[in-house]
């Protein structure tokens, strides 16, 4: 029975130690687990502050691109009227060269008519 109790004993305590040893596997996965979240978290953050990055940078590309429309739209605005200056002018221009040769001819027939007086 001493025998028994004997080999009793001492499965027990290879059993404790196969317990100790796993129960020390696990606590060491735990702690590797642990490190892996925190590197999963650092990473999240880091996920986070470049989406906020790219968040601003877009925002900031955005209005950008909007000013560079309404700039655009302006430079336009001041073509067409120029275009529109640039044809009122010409027409003066066309008026000025008829009025010009008009009075030209009147010149030439009051030139005329001085000579004819002489």
């Amino acid at each position: 029975m001493k025998l028994k109790n004997s080999e009793q004993i001492q499965s027990y305590q290879e059993i404790n130690e196969i317990i100790k040893e796993k129960d020390k596997e696990i606590q060491q996965l735990k702690s590797d687990l642990s490190n892996k979240m925190d590197e999963i978290q650092q990473i999240n953050n880091q996920y986070s502050e470049l989406q906020q990055l790219l968040d601003k940078t877009s925002n900031e590309y955005n209005a950008v691109l909007s000013t560079n429309q309404d700039s655009q739209k302006l430079l336009e605005e001041r073509i067409q009227e120029c275009e529109r200056i640039n044809e009122q002018y010409k027409a003066t221009q066309l008026s000025l060269n008829e009025l010009t040769n008009e009075c030209q001819l009147v010149n030439n027939k009051f030139k005329e008519s001085q000579s004819n007086l002489d």
